[in-house]
């Protein structure tokens, strides 16, 4: 899961997004990529000059392998870059903590209200 919160000099608003697929997108799904072994890849770009971007990704479980639409946390990392006159510098990665889940969940449970969306890492961290 990942959700995306971006801010562009001269915009009224923030944007915060819960980021899929492009081809997913209404879909109801609100997985970036799942399975055994589930890999994650993005390449935000915007191009005004002066932005800040930042996401919070998550790596989360369903307790019985997907037959159900529930979603608990396992784990996180959030990112990003700042732009300014053009020139973009990269945030440094950090581990997410629980409000970084907690401030994701109000974001997908609005955009993805047919699933159940635990609170808490389900591994205790």
């Amino acid at each position: 899961m990942q959700v995306v919160r971006y801010e562009v000099t001269g915009e009224p608003e923030t944007v915060v997004l819960a980021d899929v697929a492009p081809q997913l997108q209404g879909l109801g799904m609100p997985y970036v990529a799942f399975g055994v072994r589930p890999t994650y890849f993005d390449a935000p770009a915007i191009s005004a000059p002066d932005a800040d971007w930042r996401a919070a990704t998550f790596l989360t479980a369903t307790p019985d392998a997907l037959l159900s639409r529930v979603i608990e946390p396992v784990c996180g990392f959030r990112w990003g870059y700042l732009r300014e006159g053009g020139v973009t510098e990269v945030v440094d990665a950090a581990r997410a903590e629980e409000k970084d889940w907690l401030e994701a969940r109000e974001k997908l449970v609005t955009h993805y209200p047919d699933w159940e969306w635990r609170t808490g890492f389900a591994n205790g961290s």
